[in-house]
């Protein structure tokens, strides 16, 4: 028999216990429920590092991404030489195997849309898009990630003897725009032999060498 209430319920710093799932809008839910809830939304918590290459996850060393991790940090690897290995990861360690997060570690939980947000490193400030349509098996799946937004990469190019330049911008995809330009003058266009090597570099050859700092490369 339910009992009714007819003002505030004070429980003094207790806990309520065994408190069945809400069914409807105006149940109460309990902790399995939210964190249910929060592990199937589409934007994960944050990770501190992302890695465009290939990391042993079994011994993964003190640093990915640029950043030199602590115990219990994420990080996102989306540059495995096996795409099913891609996915968010938790370093427990130099030379201890890496886990996958545990709000990205089931079929449930990475869907097409997935969205991550890198805070440090080579990929700091960064927005990340699972790019793989449904059904995604965990471990089976090869998982493709995007970049969404974010600012453009520009660098400056130019020594006075090289004439290739190889391009790190990370960016996870050959889908790309490239623009060089000159650094002084009119800022002139100029179109140097581009191609897209991978998904994250891009070799640039001029004819004949720039001097420093000759030219901008800008990549979006």
């Amino acid at each position: 028999m339910p009992i009714e209430f007819y003002g505030s319920l004070d429980l003094n710093s207790n806990q309520i216990n065994e408190l069945a799932d809400g069914l409807i809008a105006s149940d109460a839910v309990n902790l399995g429920q939210v964190t249910q809830l929060l592990n199937n939304r589409d934007w994960k918590q944050s990770a501190r590092a992302g890695s465009g290459v290939n990391v042993t996850l079994a011994t993964p060393g003190a640093s990915v991404g640029g950043v030199t991790m602590n115990v219990g940090d994420r990080f996102l690897a989306r540059g495995q030489t096996t795409g099913s290995e891609n996915g968010l990861y938790v370093w427990n360690g130099a030379a201890t195997p890496a886990t996958r997060a545990t709000d990205a570690d089931a079929n449930s939980e990475v869907t097409a849309g997935l969205v991550v947000a890198v805070t440090e490193g080579n990929d700091a400030d960064t927005l990340w898009l699972l790019a793989t349509n449904d059904p995604i098996t965990i471990g089976v799946t090869s998982l493709a990630f995007t970049r969404v937004g974010g600012a453009k990469f520009t660098q400056s190019v130019g020594d006075g003897s090289t004439q290739t330049f190889v391009i790190n911008h990370n960016l996870g995809t050959r889908a790309l725009h490239v623009t060089v330009y000159r650094d002084s003058g009119i800022f002139a266009e100029v179109a140097p032999d581009v191609r897209h090597t991978d998904a994250n570099n891009t070799t640039i050859r001029f004819t004949p060498a720039p001097a420093v700092n000759e030219f901008v490369v800008v990549i979006s």
